[in-house]
């Protein structure tokens, strides 16, 4: 018992299964980053294919009629899949987050989602007061 004791308070002698830890938690971060980047993915590539569609498409309606109405549906559909694009990445991170327990990235992405949705509510609602606010002075002037 003595020997074995000197050798794990000794920092030269490698233990082999703490390099299988090791090694198994490099694999676990490089499991976590995968679903961290799908996961931002999921949340941003919508809203980047709309944007370059709405663009191209804005510059092809002058050539095409045809050409540009079909852009602008597929612009409408990248819309669409934004809002389930939105709630995939939550679920990756929280899978991320729940599956890989000691990994950092999915602790790190879920705090800067959680920023996000709530600077997402504080201008949801300063922009409902500022609706009520031009209801409120326009309520006596004739439409």
């Amino acid at each position: 018992m003595e020997q074995s004791d000197k050798e794990w308070a000794n920092p030269e002698v490698v233990n082999p299964a703490q390099n299988a830890t090791n090694s198994d938690l490099e694999n676990e971060r490089k499991q976590a980053n995968k679903y961290v980047i799908i996961s931002l993915c999921c949340r941003y590539a919508p809203a980047i294919l709309a944007s370059l569609l709405g663009m191209l498409g804005y510059g092809i309606k002058g050539v095409s009629e045809t050409a540009g109405n079909s852009l602008d549906m597929l612009t409408s559909l990248c819309s669409l899949l934004g809002g389930s694009g939105y709630l995939a990445s939550w679920v990756f991170a929280i899978v991320a987050r729940t599956k890989f327990k000691s990994a950092k990235s999915p602790k790190v992405l879920i705090i800067v989602y959680l920023v996000l949705l709530g600077l997402e509510i504080l201008a949801a609602v300063l922009l409902f007061m500022l609706f009520m606010a031009i209801i409120q002075s326009c309520s006596g002037a004739a439409w």
